[in-house]
C-alpha cells in the first residue's frame, strides 16, 4: 500500500486547492446556526465559558465551538471565520483519509478506494457542509471513525476497539444531539449479533459506559445551571408532505448534478425502468450475493433506518422546526453510499455503475463549489452583502427597538442584539404577538421592523403578510430587504 501514497499526497492537494478556491470570494458560509456556534466559540477563546451574554447555549451542543474556539487560542488569533475555514479543511482531508480506510476494511481495491473515497469527500453533501461554519462536518468525521471502530471490532473481537466505538458516539452527542439516533442503531446491532445474551450485555455496557459518561457530564453540567440540559419539549406536530419531499430531494442531491425539479422526475423514472432492467437480468447473480453478503449490506440498513426512524420522531414530537433536509439526513449518507457501491462491485459485479455514480457525485459537489465562490451562502453570501451599506448607518443611529426575520445577521455583522429576536416567530407559531399587536409595536411604540428577502424560513411571518399589515407608507426599501416603521410617531 506503501507506493500509493502518492496518490493520496495529489488528492489531498486537489481537495485543498477546490476548497480554498471555494472560499476566496465570500468566506465561510454563515447561517444562524453558525452564529451561535461563532458566539459561543468567541466566548470559549476568550473566556472559557460557553454563555453568551450570561446565558448558557444548550440548543446546540457544545463540541464545535469548543474544537473551533481551541483551534483560535493555539494559533493566538480573534478572527473565527479564518479558524473556521482551516478546521473545516484538516476536517475535510480527515474524513478522506477516513473514509478510505472504511473502503479498505471492507475489501475494496486500492485503485477503488481511492476513487470512491475522493468522490464522498467531493460529493455535494460533504462539500457543502465544510464550506459552512457548521457542526456537520465534525460529526460526520466522527461517525466514520466510530464505524471503522466497529469494523476493527467485528473481525477481531478486541474489546479495546468497542471502548473506543463507544468514547467516539459519546463525543458525536457533543457535537449534535442526532447522535442519539446513531448510538440507537449500534445498539441493535449488538443485539442481532450471534452470541449469547451474557456477551451481548458485557458488549452493551462496553459501549454504552464511556458514552453514557460523556453525555451524563454535558447534561449534570447545564443542570448545575439549572437550565434543562436539551433545549426540546415533548408535544406532537406532525410534518406535511412539502418535507418529505424536501428530504427526498435533498437524498438525490448527494448524488446527482442537478437541481431543477423536472430533472429529478426524468432521473427518478430512468432509475426506475434501470434497477427494474438490472434485476430482471442478474436475478439470478444477486440471490447468491444476498445469501453471502446480506449482513453487511443489512448492517448499513439497519444503522439508516433506525436514524430515520429517530429523525422521525424528533420532528413529529420534539422540534416542529427541524425540516428533513440535507443537514439532518447527512449521517445517513455514508451508509447509503456504501450500499450503492457494494450492491454494484459485490452483488452485480458491475463496478461501471459505481464508477458513474462517484463521476455524477464529484459533479455535483463541484456545482455546490463553484456556487459558493460565484454567490457565497447566507449572511456570508451575495445576497447580505448588498444589504451592509444600506443597514450601516440605521443599525448606528437609531433609537428603535429592532424586530427582524434575521436577528442571527445583526448580531454577526454589526454585533447589535434585538430585543425581540423571536417576535416574528411567536407570531406564526405560538400566536403570543397577534399581527395587530405587531402593527401597534411598529404604529404606536416605535419599534422597527428589519425583514430580508433572502431569508425565507417558515416560522417567520412572511413579506406578503408585512406588505398587507402596513401601509406603503410605513414601508422603506433597500437592496436585499426592507425597513418598516413610522416616520411619524406623533400622527
Amino acid at each position: 500500500m506503501k507506493k500509493f501514497w502518492p496518490v493520496q499526497i495529489v488528492i489531498f492537494i486537489i481537495i485543498i486547492v477546490i476548497y480554498w478556491f471555494s472560499t476566496t470570494s465570500y468566506g465561510m458560509g454563515v447561517s444562524p446556526d453558525s452564529v451561535c456556534y461563532l458566539l459561543t466559540a468567541e466566548s470559549f477563546s476568550r473566556y472559557t465559558s460557553f454563555f453568551i451574554d450570561g446565558h448558557l447555549q444548550t440548543h446546540w451542543p457544545p463540541g464545535y465551538p469548543f474544537v473551533l474556539g481551541a483551534l483560535c487560542k493555539s494559533i493566538q488569533t480573534d478572527s473565527l471565520l479564518i479558524c473556521a475555514r482551516i478546521l473545516n479543511l484538516l476536517l475535510l482531508l480527515l474524513i478522506a483519509f477516513s473514509f478510505r480506510h472504511i473502503l479498505i476494511k471492507l475489501s475494496f481495491g486500492p485503485v477503488e478506494s481511492y476513487i470512491f473515497s475522493f468522490a464522498f469527500v467531493l460529493s455535494h453533501a460533504v462539500i457543502f457542509s465544510s464550506l459552512m461554519v457548521w457542526s456537520e462536518i465534525l460529526f460526520l468525521w466522527l461517525l466514520l471513525c466510530s464505524y471503522f471502530f466497529w469494523l476493527k471490532f467485528r473481525s477481531t473481537n478486541r474489546i479495546f476497539y468497542i471502548i473506543l466505538l463507544g468514547f467516539f458516539l459519546g463525543l458525536m452527542f457533543m457535537v449534535r444531539y442526532a447522535a442519539l439516533g446513531i448510538i440507537g442503531a449500534y445498539v441493535i446491532l449488538i443485539i442481532l449479533q450471534q452470541n449469547n445474551v451474557k456477551e451481548k450485555i458485557r458488549q452493551l455496557v462496553i459501549v454504552l459506559l464511556p458514552s453514557s459518561m460523556i453525555i451524563l457530564s454535558w447534561i449534570f453540567f447545564v443542570l448545575n445551571y439549572h437550565i434543562n440540559a436539551v433545549d426540546r419539549h415533548l408535544s406532537w406536530h406532525p410534518a406535511n408532505i412539502d418535507q418529505y419531499i424536501w428530504g427526498i430531494k435533498s437524498i438525490l442531491m448527494w448524488f446527482l448534478p442537478f437541481r431543477e425539479k423536472y430533472v429529478f422526475i426524468i432521473i427518478l423514472i430512468l432509475a426506475g425502468f434501470i434497477f427494474a432492467w438490472l434485476f430482471i437480468r442478474e436475478r439470478k447473480k444477486i440471490v447468491p450475493c444476498h445469501a453471502h453478503q446480506f449482513k453487511q449490506l443489512r448492517e448499513w440498513i439497519i444503522i439508516s433506518v433506525v436514524y430515520f426512524l429517530f429523525i422521525w420522531v424528533t420532528v413529529h414530537f420534539f422540534d416542529p422546526l427541524t425540516d428533513f433536509n440535507g443537514r439532518i439526513l447527512l449521517p445517513v449518507f455514508p451508509f447509503i453510499y456504501l450500499t450503492l457501491l457494494w450492491f454494484s462491485i459485490k452483488c452485480i459485479r458491475r463496478p461501471y455503475l459505481a464508477y458513474l455514480l462517484a463521476g455524477l457525485m464529484i459533479l455535483s459537489g463541484l456545482r455546490s463549489a463553484v456556487f459558493h465562490y460565484q454567490n457565497g451562502y447566507a449572511f456570508s453570501g451575495k445576497d447580505f452583502e448588498k444589504s451592509v451599506s444600506a443597514l450601516i448607518p440605521v443599525i448606528q443611529n437609531s433609537h428603535h427597538k429592532i424586530i427582524s426575520n434575521a436577528p442571527e445577521y445583526l448580531a454577526f455583522k454589526f454585533g447589535y442584539k434585538p430585543e425581540y429576536t423571536d417576535c416574528t416567530e411567536m407570531v406564526i407559531t405560538d400566536r403570543l404577538i397577534p399581527a395587530e399587536q405587531l402593527l401597534y409595536q411598529v404604529k404606536d411604540s416605535g419599534a422597527m421592523i428589519i425583514y430580508f428577502d433572502a431569508i425565507k424560513r417558515k416560522r417567520f411571518i412572511s413579506r406578503d403578510t408585512l406588505m398587507q399589515l402596513f401601509p406603503s407608507t410605513y414601508r422603506h426599501s433597500f437592496p436585499g430587504g426592507m425597513m418598516i416603521f413610522n416616520a411619524n410617531p406623533e400622527m
